[in-house]
């Protein structure tokens, strides 16, 4: 079999990396709707791989959690592991969410939990009911509505996704009302997350006196000189774009050469320089040669 030498490891090792491994293994094995992917899910129930996955859940390694938790959520793809996890594991899931005392798990792994919530709730009424018996929706909405926690917005999102699964479940609003819960804890509008998104980004400097030189000398229009007040020490400037004018110093005395089209040719240029290719300059060759 192949699951078996991983459910080995899993349930017999004690090293951190080794099960972070082992978990990592059976998540890309269960990933995707291939033919495969589906025997690995069904092989991983069938050797009893389910109940070691999820007591690894309440190990205290922010990586084996979250490597765990995307196994599970691979898992649930199978219509019969969904109901298992969603009897069995919610309740542990539900603890990995940040409640009111400090979390300790990465907003990568509290992420790969709302994930997996999101597929074990999907399509299984059932399993969403269990998330509400469990005190899930608190944690979710306080996940969602508190950006001011420090939550980043992969988190939020995916809480977010949540709970906006949980309410297409129109015979369990009811339920949901005498807990207290409404409409506006469970659907946020996609607008109003960009727009915590856009805030809690830094903003580029739009004053002129913020901006640092390297952006004033930019192209656009906002940096124009007359736009940032810089007022421009004109006449040598324009002079020299309007007569192609070549200004060389010696000490302390200003020599100009103007440069027209009648004058001979000169080996300084103003203009747009392009090299030859090699094949040009053999051919040139070839009929120096001939002449």
């Amino acid at each position: 079999m192949v699951v078996k030498p991983y459910l080995n490891l899993l349930a017999e090792s004690s090293n951190p990396a080794t099960l972070e491994g082992a978990a990592g293994s059976l998540q890309n094995l269960s990933a995707g709707n291939w033919k495969f992917s589906a025997y690995i899910r069904a092989a991983v129930r069938k050797e009893k791989g389910l109940p070691i996955l999820v007591e690894l859940l309440r190990m205290d390694n922010d990586r084996v959690v979250c490597s765990v938790a995307t196994a599970l959520r691979n898992m649930a793809l199978d219509g019969r592991n969904k109901e298992l996890i969603g009897k069995y594991a919610m309740r542990d899931l539900v603890n990995r969410l940040p409640g009111s005392t400090p979390c300790v798990l990465s907003d990568d792994t509290v992420a790969s939990v709302c994930c997996t919530l999101h597929e074990v709730t999907s399509r299984n009424m059932e399993n969403a009911k269990a998330l509400a018996d469990s005190g899930g929706i608190e944690k979710l909405v306080d996940i969602s509505k508190g950006r001011g926690k420090g939550y980043s917005m992969k988190v939020v999102k995916a809480a977010a996704q949540v709970l906006n699964t949980l309410w297409q479940y129109r015979e369990l609003r009811s339920l949901y009302k005498q807990d207290g819960w409404n409409y506006t804890h469970f659907v946020t509008p996609v607008s109003t997350l960009e727009r915590d998104r856009y805030r809690s980004q830094p903003t580029l400097p739009t004053s002129p006196l913020q901006m640092s030189p390297v952006i004033q000398s930019g192209g656009s229009a906002t940096s124009s000189p007359a736009m940032l007040g810089i007022r421009r020490h004109s006449s040598n400037y324009q002079r020299a774009q309007s007569s192609m004018q070549l200004d060389t110093y010696y000490g302390d005395s200003l020599h100009k050469r103007q440069y027209t089209e009648s004058d001979k040719k000169t080996p300084y240029f103003i203009g747009t320089y392009s090299s030859q290719s090699g094949e040009d300059i053999r051919r040139s060759q070839v009929r120096n040669l001939s002449v």
